[in-house]
């Protein structure tokens, strides 16, 4: 069953029930990745910020766009 708003999305991840996102689309404030960032590397750390950087000018919940 897909969450259909972000504070769904919100509530699903804060009880521990990441099946519920499951189905989800991905829209300009939400983006899946297949597999984590290896925050121990610079390489790591640089695709994490180039993609939160994306998403933030791609108008999400915290751009000013």
């Amino acid at each position: 069953m897909a969450v259909e708003t972000r504070a769904e999305l919100v509530e699903a991840l804060v009880l521990g029930e990441p099946h519920r996102v499951i189905g989800t689309a991905e829209t300009a404030w939400l983006d899946f990745k297949r597999d984590g960032y290896e925050l121990g590397t610079p390489r790591g750390r640089w695709e994490f910020v180039k993609d939160v950087t994306a998403l933030a000018h791609k108008g999400g919940p915290f751009s000013s766009a």
